[in-house]
């Protein structure tokens, strides 16, 4: 079991296995489970993973929580029903899980005693929330995007640029790859990205780092943002 740290303000060091991460945000500027622990300045961390499933992987999900004490937590593929009832100790949970078929949703967990606001989004697998960081408020929103489907570019653009104003934090499962990570193909998703990187004005975070393992082995550069 590995997790990476990232710093915001620094190139992210090492590289990451079998999950697709992702993170942007606006410039103020077996199979061991993956994760990924972020380092904001402020001291605040957030780790984010592709967890295929909560339920079958929470084992796993508390050792990663327990030995990194991340401050949010953001899950994708989280394959949870309405009526699924989940528990993370020392967290308070905001989901938003698929009603019409199985599969995707999304979870953010903020660690317990953090104050936060849930702010709407209207994109499917997407949640965002508000949090302050010393004086700050941040934006966290945690995506998505399932292969061969539509990619939600003017609903993530729209969101976005209604709170423009806000740092913002965009990350996730986006199964994108640009050259703007470092990888060295673009996928139409890449494509995607790159034009919200051009028109919100966003960061990359990580400068061509490993993000997926492919099951081959094969290490694929996915695009990251901050």
């Amino acid at each position: 079991m590995a997790t990476h740290t990232y710093h915001i303000d620094s190139a992210p060091p090492g590289n990451s296995q079998q999950d697709t991460r992702k993170a942007r945000g606006k410039k103020a500027k077996s199979r061991p489970p993956p994760a990924i622990k972020q380092s904001i300045p402020t001291g605040t961390s957030i780790l984010q993973w592709n967890v295929n499933s909560v339920f079958e992987r929470k084992a796993e999900l508390m050792e990663i929580l327990a030995s990194t004490q991340p401050h949010v937590v953001c899950l994708q593929e989280s394959k949870l029903k309405p009526t699924d009832k989940l528990y993370i100790p020392g967290y308070n949970i905001v989901r938003k899980d698929r009603t019409h078929k199985g599969g995707g949703g999304v979870l953010t967990a903020i660690k317990t005693g953090m104050p936060y606001t849930s702010i709407d989004i209207d994109c499917k697998d997407a949640l965002c929330i508000q949090i302050k960081m010393e004086n700050n408020y941040v934006y966290i929103t945690n995506l998505y995007v399932p292969p061969k489907s539509d990619y939600p570019t003017e609903e993530i653009r729209k969101h976005l640029i209604t709170h423009h104003s806000m740092k913002h934090i965009l990350l996730g499962d986006m199964n994108a790859y640009s050259p703007i990570s470092g990888a060295d193909r673009t996928n139409k998703y890449g494509k995607e990205i790159e034009r919200i990187v051009n028109e919100v004005n966003l960061d990359a975070l990580n400068r061509g780092v490993v993000t997926h393992l492919t099951a081959k082995g094969d290490k694929i550069p996915i695009l990251t943002s901050h």
